[in-house]
């Protein structure tokens, strides 16, 4: 059964990707609320 295109763009390194980039303005919210640690926190989940 041949993969369609939808079904490449689904892989883990994607989505890993694209929930780093969902997390972006939850960091920067954080860091401009002054909550360092949950920011840190988002921080490192990301890495």
């Amino acid at each position: 059964m041949a993969r369609t295109g939808e079904d490449r763009i689904w892989t883990v390194p994607n989505v890993l990707s694209m929930v780093r980039l969902a997390l972006v303005p939850v960091f920067l919210v954080l860091v401009v609320l002054g909550e360092d640690a949950l920011a840190l926190l988002t921080l490192v989940s990301r890495a």
